[in-house]
């Protein structure tokens, strides 16, 4: 492929007369994702705008058609600069972050190359690339790009790690099968622990109407204040900041999110997406006072029957 033209797009509907091609591109894919998504990334850019965040696309164009894209959301942040656990400083810094798990692009060495040369055009001083394949080209040209590395520093926090997904086939039944017998009865027997220390019987309530989305918010909001996310890393599911998301994803049918109780408080939750066929966890947390139980545990397990 001869060098493409670079374009960076930051506004969603700039994306619509190149439909059909981002569409290819996001079948050309190894998984589909709902982040690359054109009607994902519009309301993602409409619900940035009220924290001054932004959309920014970079395109790659052969002549007039769309050759290959990297979406990125831009918004500031307070970078965490730590050791371990420990918060040194959290200096506000423009964030651009890769939506999915990897850019929309073709496997030639010349798109890789034009897209690395458009980041340092991004209006951020930090881009951020988690789930990136280590293996992946993407990755080891950016690596190697002695023009970035004038412009950025590469830092990896930690070292690479498997990201895992679950290919659902056949029975739920048939999956717990795989377990040794050894897990499933400390499975029942940490069911069965939780049941005995709440007093009442645990069940799972889905998430996914609009009527259910400020009920949830409420219970999973108990939860989330005190999880170690929280406490750790200032990372906390409230009404004020994730309202809005959830009943926009709930009006377009990609809402799927579980809240584990029992009859006097809530355990557990997990918000999570549905799209394309494919189910992804955004958050979860438990209430630490029943940590020994595992109700994370059961929650994602109980979430699995379910799909």
């Amino acid at each position: 492929m001869p060098s493409p033209d670079v374009q960076v797009l930051t506004d969603a509907r700039e994306l619509e007369p190149f439909a059909a091609a981002w569409e290819a591109l996001r079948a050309a894919a190894p998984r589909p994702h709902v982040e690359h998504r054109i009607d994902w990334l519009a309301l993602e850019e409409r619900l940035l705008r009220h924290h001054q965040g932004q959309l920014a696309v970079i395109g790659l164009f052969a002549g007039e058609a769309l050759v290959g894209a990297v979406p990125l959301l831009v918004r500031d942040y307070r970078w965490p600069c730590r050791i371990g656990y420990w918060s040194l400083a959290r200096p506000r810094v423009r964030l651009a972050r890769l939506c999915g798990e990897r850019p929309l692009l073709p496997p030639d060495p010349a798109a890789y190359a034009a897209a690395i040369g458009a980041l340092a055009a991004l209006p951020a001083e930090v881009i951020y690339l988690e789930g990136l394949p280590a293996e992946g080209e993407f990755w080891r040209q950016l690596r190697k790009d002695v023009a970035c590395h004038r412009t950025f520093w590469l830092h990896a926090p930690w070292p690479a790690t498997p990201h895992h997904y679950i290919r659902i086939e056949g029975s739920f039944d048939e999956y717990v099968r795989r377990f040794s017998g050894r897990t499933r009865r400390k499975l029942r027997y940490a069911e069965r622990g939780l049941e005995r220390e709440c007093g009442s019987r645990v069940w799972t309530e889905r998430v996914a109407e609009i009527e259910q989305v400020l009920p949830f918010l409420g219970a999973a909001e108990q939860i989330s204040t005190r999880s170690w996310q929280a406490r750790k890393l200032g990372k906390c599911l409230c009404r004020g900041q994730d309202e809005e998301r959830l009943l926009e994803y709930a009006q377009r049918g990609w809402l799927r999110s579980y809240l584990l109780r029992c009859e006097t408080a809530p355990i557990a939750f997990l918000v999570g997406v549905q799209a394309d066929g494919v189910y992804y966890v955004e958050h979860t947390a438990f209430d630490p006072w029943r940590a020994r139980w595992s109700p994370g545990r059961l929650l994602h397990l109980r979430m699995l029957a379910d799909l």
